[in-house]
């Protein structure tokens, strides 16, 4: 657990979005090599990175376009994975 949680906080929110993905790649990236099984700053970032996602989200015609190409995209991906799958 974060022992100066508040400071952390407070220091996160005022990242850009861009800045907080950087600090999450790196953050990522030491998670991967620690082993460890949860990062209380690696979850406090992802927290705030959906918050400023959710916040800033305008709902248009383009953006469901998107939304429903990453859909496809995702759908076609895994249902590609399951195909090559051996069956038991």
């Amino acid at each position: 657990m974060l022992e100066n949680w508040k400071e952390y906080h407070d220091e996160i929110e005022k990242l850009s979005l861009s800045e907080l993905e950087t600090r999450i790649k790196g953050l990522y990236l030491e998670f991967q090599r620690s082993k460890s099984v949860r990062d209380d700053r690696l979850q406090a970032c992802l927290t705030q990175r959906k918050r400023l996602i959710d916040r800033n989200f305008k709902f248009t015609p383009e953006a469901v376009k998107h939304i429903e190409r990453v859909n496809r995209i995702l759908t076609e991906g895994s249902a590609m994975v399951l195909y090559d799958t051996p069956q038991n």
